[in-house]
């Protein structure tokens, strides 16, 4: 799996890149600018990395 099969916002990265550059990662997913990180090793999916909590726009908010 390539970085150009994955899902839009979605961004591959070899172990490598993700242990070197962890921090940068979280950022991305925290700006928004990444949905997810990919985790590769041979060009094979080995795991995911997701925001915890994804901020919900104002107008969601239906409190009472």
């Amino acid at each position: 799996m390539k970085q150009h099969d994955l899902p839009e916002g979605y961004v591959g990265v070899t172990t490598h890149k993700f242990k070197t550059h962890f921090a940068r990662y979280l950022e991305m997913l925290n700006d928004g600018r990444a949905e997810a990180v990919v985790i590769m090793r041979y060009d094979k999916p080995q795991g995911i990395l997701f925001p915890l909590n994804k901020k919900k726009p104002k107008s969601d908010s239906n409190v009472d």
